[in-house]
């Protein structure tokens, strides 16, 4: 936060710059973002975060673009056992946290190979909790379309196919690290 401060920019734009200075694959690093076990499709409680592949060269921008991408690999790994996404070119809508970062959407787009929506909303938890809550005590004056309303697209990323058989290797590589070192947590 302190080195965002004095750059003049956001704690996001200044991760976002750090991240950019990695190639698409984190310079060979792989994140498994399981900090607190694994729900689908591994199902695995005790699963747990690694860090694979670091040298002496890995720096703190690496890092960074290995953890959105173990992130992005994590949603790839549920959306394979979608019958339904399989193929699909619909624009998947992304808010919250990872919305605040241009490059994580981009890097959603590229390992997932789909245009994302970034929405303008980035609290979209906090509005969809608001909707529930308003509608739980009775108000039911919000329009069906509010929070479309209010979550209102922003960029549309596209996927770029030169990271795609980066991706599709590092992916790979996610999902056997995982099977190699299960029986160990």
């Amino acid at each position: 936060a302190a080195q965002a401060q004095s750059a003049g920019v956001s704690v996001y734009q200044y991760m976002d710059q750090l991240a950019e200075n990695s190639p698409a694959g984190a310079r060979g690093l792989v994140y498994l973002p399981y900090l607190s076990g694994e729900k689908a499709p591994i199902w695995d409680p005790n699963a747990r975060g690694v860090f694979f592949n670091m040298s002496l060269a890995t720096g703190y921008g690496d890092f960074l673009r290995a953890v959105m991408e173990g992130v992005a690999f994590s949603l790839r790994d549920c959306l394979r056992i979608m019958p339904e996404s399989t193929g699909s070119q619909r624009p998947i809508p992304l808010g919250g946290g990872a919305a605040n970062s241009r490059v994580w959407c981009q890097i959603f787009a590229d390992v997932l190979g789909r245009p994302i929506l970034q929405l303008r909303s980035f609290e979209t938890e906090t509005l969809g909790a608001m909707i529930l809550a308003a509608q739980s005590i009775g108000i039911r004056s919000i329009p069906r379309d509010f929070g479309k309303k209010l979550a209102q697209t922003g960029t549309l990323l596209m996927p770029n196919p030169n990271n795609r058989d980066v991706y599709s290797q590092r992916f790979e590589v996610y999902q056997k690290l995982y099977q190699k070192v299960r029986d160990l947590f």
